[in-house]
Order: structure tokens, then sequence, then C-alpha cells
């Protein structure tokens, strides 16, 4: 059910992906990815990762103490930021960055993909895979029926921050229903100093999880940062780069949310993730061989054709950018582990490195060479070695067994 779902999610994608890059130019996927780093990294605030909660329950009344706080931390920094964005804007009206519309779109769109994510998450967390598909199929047809008929209208890279905003709201709804109903069954039994206990009791989320997805996304954003100094249109190519070899990698996300369910399972009963660790291990690993092989051997002769000509100096981007997704997609994938137990605590500081690795890394090439590939090929480099370190931290924790 998930791997046909997102597989008709992912032939939607290629079916339109071609008539989306002819109808918008690479300046406006630049333009647009400025905005994504923004939303990156202010929606990790919206929920401070607690939506992992959500799965790892061991009541339904733990589980909607979770929920409830997830909503609390979305309403309070999506408010706050746009207070934030608002007093911005009457100082710095002429930048688009910090224009009133795109604060409030921004704003909706911080709101709605928080709702999304504990929808998502919820329905996961029961292994409810059926509906979790069919709301990711039609999701996906919103978001691009969206962008075209915007791109038609001229709205620029408009089109795909309203697209956006209109598939997580679809998403949303049906989130609707079915916690509002389990929350008003549980709503009597806690007080807000329940929620505060629930906080303090996972405290290792918000002290440590949180401020390393953070860093991460700091991270990731670096050479979005650095590319920027250059013509948006070289952030085009880097942005469409990742987005289409991404793309291949969301028809296994309902892998990634098996493997967090079953590894809570597994923690639950055996006090380890072994075994679960080395089956996703193995499945992940051939999924990301096969998008790397793929990649390097296809790309010059599909790119032109399907997406058209004013790709082509896309190309040596998508190339050396699939060497660092194929090893990041296993990493990534298998990289909740470390937010049971103690583990966050250790996340933090790996992340941290993360970012002064590919920061040095990045100043290093911009300086000796001045140019857009060299940042791309130095952040790339810098998030090999990360990423194979992490690999190995993960799984020497995998052969441990926790007190939980």
């Amino acid at each position: 059910m998930l791997s046909s779902s997102e597989g008709l999610s992912l032939l939607i994608v290629f079916l339109t992906l071609p008539f989306i890059s002819r109808i918008y130019d690479p300046a406006d996927f630049g333009n647009f990815e400025k905005y994504v780093v923004v939303v990156g990294i202010v929606a990790n605030l919206c929920l401070l990762n607690f939506e992992f909660k959500i799965y790892n329950f061991s009541t339904k009344k733990d589980q909607t103490l979770s929920i409830v706080t997830c909503l609390i931390f979305t309403t309070l920094f999506s408010s706050l930021f746009f207070c934030f964005g608002f007093i911005v804007t009457n100082f710095l009206t002429s930048n688009l960055l910090f224009s009133f519309e795109i604060v409030f779109l921004v704003f909706l769109w911080l709101v709605f993909v928080s709702l999304a994510n504990i929808t998502l998450s919820y329905f996961s967390s029961f292994g409810n895979f059926k509906k979790y598909s069919i709301i990711r199929l039609f999701s996906t047809l919103v978001l691009v029926c969206t962008q075209i008929v915007l791109g038609l209208l001229e709205f620029k890279f408009y089109g795909f921050i309203y697209a956006i905003i209109f598939q997580n709201i679809f998403i949303s709804i049906f989130g609707l229903f079915p916690i509002y109903k389990q929350t008003i069954s549980f709503i009597n039994q806690f007080s807000f100093k329940d929620i505060f206990k629930h906080i303090k009791n996972n405290k290792y989320i918000v002290m440590f999880t949180f401020p390393g997805s953070l860093v991460n996304r700091l991270t990731q954003s670096l050479p979005i940062f650095f590319l920027a100094s250059f013509n948006p249109i070289y952030l085009g190519y880097y942005s469409f780069g990742s987005q289409l070899l991404n793309y291949p990698l969301k028809l296994f996300n309902g892998l990634s949310n098996m493997f967090k369910k079953e590894f809570n399972d597994e923690i639950r009963i055996n006090k380890t993730y072994r075994e679960t660790f080395n089956k996703y291990l193995k499945v992940f690993s051939i999924i990301s061989i096969l998008l790397l092989t793929g990649t390097l051997f296809l790309s010059d002769i599909l790119v032109p054709v399907i997406f058209g000509e004013k790709w082509t100096q896309a190309i040596p981007i998508i190339k050396i950018l699939s060497v660092m997704v194929s090893i990041r997609f296993v990493v990534a994938s298998l990289s909740p582990v470390l937010l049971i137990g103690n583990l966050p605590r250790y996340d933090i500081v790996f992340q941290l490195l993360y970012l002064v690795l590919s920061l040095l890394f990045i100043i290093i090439g911009k300086e000796i060479f001045n140019s857009h590939l060299a940042i791309i090929i130095s952040y790339i480099i810098s998030s090999i070695i990360f990423y194979i370190f992490y690999f190995f931290v993960m799984r020497f924790f995998s052969k441990r067994t926790f007190k939980i």
C-alpha cells in the first residue's frame, strides 16, 4: 500500500515536472529555495521535534499529551514569527525577503506544515498506512496542479509558495476529526501542569534533539546562503538538482515511517534496535545505490530531453549531488534511532561538528576558487565525511541495550 501510493505520487510528479520546469525559470527555483530555507529553520521551532513523541507513546493519553504539546508549540512559535516579521517589515520594506506578503505566506506555511506533520505522524503511529498513503497521494495532486495553474498565470516563484501551502492545508484537514475526537476524550484528564511535566519527562528531545535538528537545518542551508551571492540561476540549478534527486526517494517515505514504528516497538520489547537497524540498513542501501548509478549514467541523456535545454547546465551539479544525496538518504532514514533514551545529547555535538566542518570547507572553497561549483563541491565533501562518521556512531549504539 505504501509503495504503490508513493509510486503513483512519484509518477504524478515526474509526469508534471517537465511542464513545471518549462513554466518556471531556474531563477524562480532559486528564489523559492530562499524561503524553503527560512521555513525549514523556523519550522523546527514550531514543533521542537516533539512530534516524535506522537510515535513513541505508552498510552493514548500519553500520545494525546504529545499532540496537545505540539499544537501549543505551533501556535506559540508561529505567532512569534509573524509578530517579528511584521515589525521587521516596517524597517526593511524594500527587501523582498521581508515584505509583508512574504511574512504572511511564510506564517501560513509554518502553521500548516506543522499541522500536516502532526496529522501524518498520528496516522503512522497506529500503523494506519492505508489512510496515510491516500492522503499523501491526493496531496501530491493538489501540489502539482496548483503549481501548474499558478505558473501559467505567471505567479513566478510565488506559485511554488501558494502550492505548498494548499498541499499542507489539504493534509491537515484529514487530521481534524480523529485528532479532535481523541483530544476531547482525554482533555479533562490532564492540565497544563501535566503538559509541563510531559515536556520535562522528555526534556532530552527539547534540550538536545531540537537544537541538533536546528543546527542540521542551518548546515544544509549553508550552500544556499553562499550561492545566493552569485546569480540566482545557479541557486536554481542547485535547488532543481536537489529536488530532482529527492523525488525518487519520496517513493520510500512510507518505509521511513515503518522504520520509526518498528524500531520503537523493538525498543519497548527488547530494549534494543539492533534487528530493525540492520534490516532497514540493507533496504535503504539498495535504494541508495540504484539512485546513484541511475543518475550518473542517465542524467546526460534524460535531463535536456525531459526537462528542457535550459537545465543542461544543471547536469554536473546533479551528478555530484547524487553522491551526497545517496549517502544522506541511508543515514538520515536511520537517524531517528538517536532520539531514544539519552542519545539526543550526543546528536547536538555531532550536528555542531557538521556545521563547523561544512562552513570551514565552503569558506576555503569559495576563497580559493570563488565559483558556485566550488561551493557545492566543498559542501558535498564535508557532508560525506560527516555522514560516514554519523553512521558508525548509530551502528555502535545499535549493539547496546537501553534502559528505557
